[in-house]
């Protein structure tokens, strides 16, 4: 009896000391995040130029419009509401509406200013512009940046709000033809899952300025086309050619961005339908194919945050090419692949039980 409670003691000793182990590895991986919209390691953002005298309403200052009342910021949203749906008697031009978007975006980047917007009727007017103006690159583009700006800054965002088909319309414009859609698109894609993947599913309403009280119902769900889209935007080599998101190394970049964000902060029940074999294959690939420096960075990061979620594709997609690169980095001390790169050889090294044949190239290198 003796010898076996001495043998039960060792065996729990171990197993504490490597769960230990493993902590420590994925402890080192950093989980802090930046945004994903308006990051100017992605593209340099687009300066918002309208012309105030162009309003149909009186302009107030950014500072002015962060200091109103309740009353009086619902009223001025109202006339920006107007102003971009018009009255029976008159409708805007496309170029008023796109002066009057990024006039809108310019006021709009207060978290309390951000919580009203996206939880009202100005949400599916700008679904029902982009929609209306399909083939107006310019008109689009604007609604994707006020988009992006709002989902950046917003604190609560109310899951009905998917009724009005925001997500739907973003997918559309990610598929766009023209670069400063489809880019803007998705970095207001980006910052939306960003938010679903993160959000407090407990606490929170607590955040909404006017939240009804929970049914039960009020839970984001991230659509199945919308994890496709990704899949396909993050293919590396698409093996064709054309103007599209499939072929966009900006909007990758973006896509990269918001899979970095999601799997340093994200609840696991979400997350999980973007930490499976073929995500990570793309991220891999994005390692050594990135368009850049801060491109292949993002893609190592995202690439141990998620074998930090999934350890069971690592054997699968760490192969040979992938740890010569990342040894090929560990000389240069200030390389900010360095730290995440350090973890993923550990993580090959700690289930090296279970892959041998990695465990082997590493050695012989």
């Amino acid at each position: 009896h003796s010898s076996n409670n001495q043998n039960t003691s060792r065996i729990n000793r171990y197993e504490r000391n490597e769960r230990h182990l493993l902590q420590l590895i994925l402890d080192g991986i950093p989980i802090s995040v930046s945004p994903i919209s308006g990051n100017r390691s992605i593209e340099t953002p687009t300066q918002l130029n309208f012309k105030t005298s162009a309003l149909p309403f009186k302009p107030e200052s950014a500072k002015i419009v962060a200091k109103m009342s309740q009353k009086d910021l619902e009223k001025f949203l109202t006339k920006i509401y107007r102003g971009l749906s018009g009255d029976s008697i008159r409708r805007p031009t496309v170029s008023e509406k796109v002066n009057i978007l990024c006039y809108f975006a310019s006021v709009c980047s207060p978290a309390r200013i951000a919580n009203l917007i996206v939880n009202s009727s100005m949400m599916r007017l700008l679904v029902k512009l982009a929609r209306k103006h399909s083939t107006v690159p310019n008109l689009r583009a604007a609604i994707s940046r006020l988009m992006s700006t709002l989902f950046r800054h917003a604190t609560y965002i109310a899951a009905d709000m998917a009724d009005d088909g925001v997500l739907r319309v973003l997918v559309e414009m990610v598929r766009d033809r023209h670069p400063s859609v489809r880019r803007a698109a998705m970095a207001a894609l980006g910052e939306l899952l960003f938010y679903i993947t993160t959000e407090d599913q407990e606490n929170d309403a607590e955040n909404s300025p006017t939240q009804p009280e929970d049914d039960g119902n009020n839970r984001w769900i991230v659509p199945g086309n919308v994890a496709s889209l990704l899949d396909r935007v993050l293919r590396v080599n698409h093996g064709n050619s054309g103007s599209s998101a499939m072929t966009d190394e900006v909007v990758q970049h973006y896509a990269t961005k918001t899979l970095q964000n999601m799997f340093a902060q994200g609840i696991s029940a979400q997350v999980a339908r973007f930490t499976t074999h073929d995500f990570a294959l793309h991220l891999r690939d994005a390692i050594r194919g990135g368009r850049n420096d801060a491109h292949r960075v993002t893609a190592i990061t995202a690439l141990a945050l998620l074998l930090r979620r999934n350890p069971k594709v690592l054997h699968k997609i760490v192969d040979k090419p992938t740890l010569k690169y990342i040894l090929g980095h560990f000389s240069d001390m200030r390389s900010r692949t360095l730290q995440p790169g350090l973890t993923i050889m550990n993580l090959v090294l700690y289930h090296g039980r279970h892959m041998s044949n990695n465990v082997k190239e590493v050695r012989n290198m």
